[in-house]
């Protein structure tokens, strides 16, 4: 059942919220993990690293260099402490 549910969240996530990534990924030129990360913080910004990092199947190092990626790039920031806080997906202006 656990399982089942969180197919149905990645499902969700993957569909309602890559308007926003594609979006920011068309003017920003972002790499295929940069849209999955920016995807699936939009509809759960308290997603941890290592969180993000077992979602999409990649190593904690690979999400924390694509985070620090998004943050260079102005379309992330954190919001509160490591523990609490929260991502905020920054909503790129044309």
């Amino acid at each position: 059942m656990l399982n089942a549910t969180i197919r149905n969240r990645i499902n969700v996530v993957e569909n309602v919220a890559d308007n926003v990534a594609d979006n920011v990924a068309d003017s920003l030129n972002l790499s295929s993990t940069e849209q999955a990360i920016l995807n699936h913080l939009e509809l759960s910004p308290e997603l941890s690293a290592k969180k993000l990092a077992s979602l999409l199947h990649k190593t904690s190092r690979t999400i924390q260099r694509n985070i620090n990626s998004l943050k260079e790039k102005g379309v992330l920031k954190r919001e509160g402490s490591d523990r609490s806080g929260r991502w905020i997906v920054l909503k790129q202006r044309r």
